[in-house]
């Protein structure tokens, strides 16, 4: 397992022209608050590799953001890479940002429902975000993208990755040695790694997964939750509320999430869970 989170990333665009990291950084209540000093930033790829050290930031919207450019060299690739931002040699934040191969859906597919004229395009981004990483626990990751999974192995040929259909192998140690990964079978369904050696000690294997895009009745079903979610700010009735009966005597029931029911929306849970069951009636998860 490694050791970065798998939810709550800032998601980048593999290929965009000048990409930038974005962090916002606290005080020790965690609260946004001022920088007192000059922030820079140090980037570092999942394995291991530095991109940049001590590279100069802009500020960003809002008390406490910050922004780091990225080249689009740098970008290039599916990767997960960590920032750490500093003042004075002290490192005040550490954000963690995955470079991917394409998003659930676009900000204007937000846009364009009624009522979302007033949110703006960071707390739509935010919510995408937020969205895609609980579709991709039921379904697996919804474009491309690279993790790294490593263990400790007591002495085995076979080791499964957990994320699949694997499109690609980019790298694999053994006891902390580099291996050839050609010498190495995998099978991208099931996810299984065939070692010509033993697996043991700490190792790894970095790897790229997913779908070429979502499905375009899960990237409506995501488009649904979004909306549903940015809406409900407006509601003046409470999120506690179950039911409420207007002046005409008119019932109206809201849904919620549950078991099996994990965005209280069920044209798009439905969808979602149907998902779910094909992962795991092909072994996957």
């Amino acid at each position: 397992m490694s050791t970065y989170p798998r939810t709550g990333m800032q998601r980048i665009l593999a290929g965009s022209v000048t990409p930038e990291l974005r962090v916002t950084l606290r005080d020790q209540e965690g609260e946004p608050a001022t920088a007192a000093g000059t922030v820079l930033c140090t980037i570092t790829r999942a394995d291991g590799t530095t991109v940049a050290t001590g590279r100069a930031t802009a500020a960003g919207t809002g008390l406490g953001a910050f922004t780091c450019q990225l080249t689009t060299a740098e970008a290039a690739t599916l990767d997960v890479l960590q920032a750490q931002w500093t003042i004075g040699g002290v490192v005040r934040a550490t954000s963690w940002h995955r470079i991917v191969g394409g998003f659930l859906f676009a900000i204007a597919d937000v846009q364009a429902r009624p009522g979302t004229a007033g949110f703006d395009v960071a707390m739509i981004r935010a919510e995408r975000d937020r969205i895609t990483d609980l579709f991709e626990r039921y379904t697996g990751a919804l474009s491309p993208r690279y993790d790294l999974d490593v263990w400790n192995s007591p002495g085995t040929r076979r080791h499964v990755l957990p994320d699949r259909p694997v499109r690609a192998v980019r790298s694999i140690t053994i006891d902390g040695i580099g291996r050839t990964v050609a010498d190495f079978d995998v099978d991208p369904v099931s996810g299984v790694v065939e070692a010509p050696v033993w697996f043991y000690d700490i190792c790894s294997v970095g790897y790229e997964h997913g779908l070429d895009s979502a499905p375009e009745d899960l990237r409506q079903a995501g488009i649904d939750a979004v909306v549903d979610r940015l809406l409900r700010v407006k509601n003046a009735k409470g999120p506690r509320v179950r039911s409420s009966t207007n002046e005409l005597g008119i019932t109206e029931q809201y849904g919620y999430a549950g078991p099996n029911h994990p965005t209280g929306l069920d044209e798009v849970d439905a969808v979602l869970m149907d998902y779910a069951r094909r992962r795991r009636g092909a072994g996957i998860g």
